[in-house]
């Protein structure tokens, strides 16, 4: 109990450098285990693929070795070499040629048969001849075949080391059963060269080395030419802790360095593959890593000191200034913003206050502005109801198509008028469906065609099933329409061409009108694109602006009107709206 009332009666600094103390702790041991933990099995993954990369490699030196034991085992009991052996006094010279030849043929393909085939020959007794895969010499010296015979009678390995030469020999008859001499001996002398440039591939740093080792013959092969190490590797190899295992792993001491050795012994060669490389090359990362450790935990607790009293100095000061600021707009001011002097996590803090407050004022401005908006559409609705100039226009058609008889387009124009009367005086609904819409626009395309006659060709493309019951705005078509014949064509006295089109794409149902007036310039489509752009209230709205805000308004900020240079070489205006909303 003391010491839970000494430490609430402890200052705020100290309890938190405690709590980040207690906090941190049991993060650092855990990191520690950890590294510690990672460490080691970084250390046996590494160790796993050196025996791997061992294992692979002397199963396939092996196989490769054990491959050319079994063709010159085939050849120990040729045919050939043995009538060559036995050679009859019945036998011509130039029968015992071709015999002769055909038995280099087969040394040739014995030499042929792998890289670490150096050369191969037969020696026949009874000719006292020594033949190879090209040519052929004088016999072998009786020492040398004594020593053959001498290790064939008491070497486990077929890898017989004599004169620097590692070889493979086939002696019949056989020393080990009989003690007479042999009538032919064929051997197989392995290329150290090509031995040598095969060890190399099973290392995987530089100063890794690869080496064969007989221990009982006392011979070895390495891929490099630095041999101290071999006498050293022997006795490793020779300790009785290993000499029965044949595979293993251990630490060398040499020279005062150390170096981590896996070898694996083959039974069929009796001969070891050894891997050696320097025992910093496995540990000496894990090594710095540990040391890195510990210098990070001493810098920590500094840090942590630090920290605390950071937090302690900077802390008070913005939270209170933030909760003040909450207060403020609590009360109804809407004008607060408030900045750090620092940057820090508070700058973010600071900088959501003051987006949320500006969020609130957009979201009542925007509220205002579409109640404007409503209104002043609902006044251009009233506008376009009663334009003077295209009742006029329409009358003063009706008379002239009467005066002329012309008693069909009457009845045409009168039933598109009476549609059109019809859809624009019905205001019980703000959203119609599309197809509503279109046969609206449509009509009021018929009564201008009507009008202005072959100076003005217009074309209405077919309305995408998906999407004629999509909920639009009541009359955001027939404005876009009637600006291209009011301004894009306005002075076109023939060859004039507008076109109505919608097609669906992803989702997204694209309306393009579009003419080949010359009434809008380059600078004249900025000044429109910009008006579209900026939504800063004006006091008079064309009728593209118009639309756009109210599909702005309906449909949210990413739909709308965009406006470009068309094909034709007029205005092109695209109305996009998504394909929802179906009614």
């Amino acid at each position: 109990m003391n010491l839970v009332h000494a430490l609430r009666r402890t200052s705020i600094l100290t309890k938190l450098v405690l709590t980040f103390m207690l906090t941190m702790t049991p993060l650092y041991f855990i990191s520690l285990q950890i590294n510690q933990t990672g460490s080691r099995n970084v250390k046996e993954e590494i160790i796993g693929s050196l025996e791997s990369r061992l294992h692979y490699y002397l199963s396939a030196f092996e196989a490769e070795i054990g491959r050319i034991m079994r063709l010159q085992e085939q050849y120990a009991v040729d045919e050939d070499i043995d009538k060559l052996s036995a050679l009859p006094p019945s036998m011509s010279d130039y029968e015992a040629i071709e015999l002769q030849k055909r038995v280099q043929n087969k040394l040739l393909v014995l030499k042929s048969s792998s890289l670490f085939v150096g050369e191969a020959y037969a020696y026949i007794a009874s000719l006292n001849r020594t033949l190879d895969s090209a040519t052929y010499g004088g016999g072998m010296p009786d020492e040398r075949i004594w020593t053959l015979q001498s290790l064939a009678r008491l070497q486990q390995s077929p890898l017989a080391f004599a004169n620097g030469q590692l070889m493979i020999n086939s002696i019949f008859p056989s020393p080990v059963y009989s003690e007479d001499p042999p009538a032919y001996i064929l051997q197989t002398v392995l290329s150290r060269r090509e031995i040598m440039a095969f060890l190399p591939q099973a290392t995987n740093h530089k100063d890794e080395e690869a080496l064969l080792m007989n221990l009982g013959q006392g011979w070895s092969i390495r891929g490099g030419e630095d041999r101290t190490m071999d006498e050293r590797i022997a006795v490793f190899l020779k300790d009785p802790a290993r000499l029965g295992s044949p595979i293993g792993r251990g630490v060398l001491e040499a020279d005062g360095r150390s170096y981590w050795v896996s070898y694996e012994r083959s039974s069929l060669l009796d001969t070891y593959f050894v891997i050696y490389l320097p025992e910093k090359e496995i540990t000496g990362q894990l090594h710095k890593y540990r040391d890195w450790i510990w210098i990070v935990s001493f810098v920590s607790f500094f840090v942590i000191l630090a920290f605390s009293y950071w937090i302690y100095r900077v802390i008070h000061s913005p939270l209170r200034n933030l909760v003040r600021a909450f207060r403020r707009v609590e009360h109804g001011a809407m004008d607060v913003h408030i900045r750090h002097r620092n940057y820090t996590e508070f700058d973010y803090l600071y900088g959501q206050f003051n987006s949320m407050v500006s969020k609130l004022n957009t979201l009542i401005e925007e509220v205002y502005e579409s109640q404007i908006r409503s209104q002043r559409s609902e006044l251009k609705q009233l506008q376009s109801q009663i334009n003077p100039h295209f009742l006029y226009n329409t009358y003063f058609m009706v008379r002239r198509l009467a005066e002329e008889y012309d008693y069909d387009n009457v009845a045409r124009l009168a039933q598109h008028l009476g549609d059109y009367f019809l859809y624009i005086t019905r205001n019980a609904d703000d959203l119609v469906r599309l197809e509503t819409e279109w046969a609206h626009t449509f009509s009021y395309i018929e009564i201008q065609s009507m009008r202005f006659g072959e100076r003005i060709r217009t074309s209405v493309g077919e309305l995408p099933e998906c999407c004629r019951n999509l909920l639009v705005p009541k009359l955001f078509l027939q404005p876009i329409v009637e600006n291209a014949y009011n301004h894009g064509l306005k002075d076109k006295l023939a060859g004039g061409i507008a076109e109505l089109s919608a097609r669906v794409e992803e989702g997204i149902v694209r309306i393009r009108i579009q003419d080949n007036g010359d009434d809008y310039d380059e600078a004249r489509i900025e000044r429109v694109r910009r008006l579209l752009v900026y939504s800063d209230i004006e006091v008079e709205r064309t009728g593209l602006i118009n639309v756009h805000r109210r599909l702005q308004l309906t449909f949210g900020k990413a739909y709308g009107i965009r406006i470009s240079r068309g094909e034709m070489g007029g205005l092109a205006v695209d109305i996009t709206i998504p394909q929802q909303g179906e009614g």
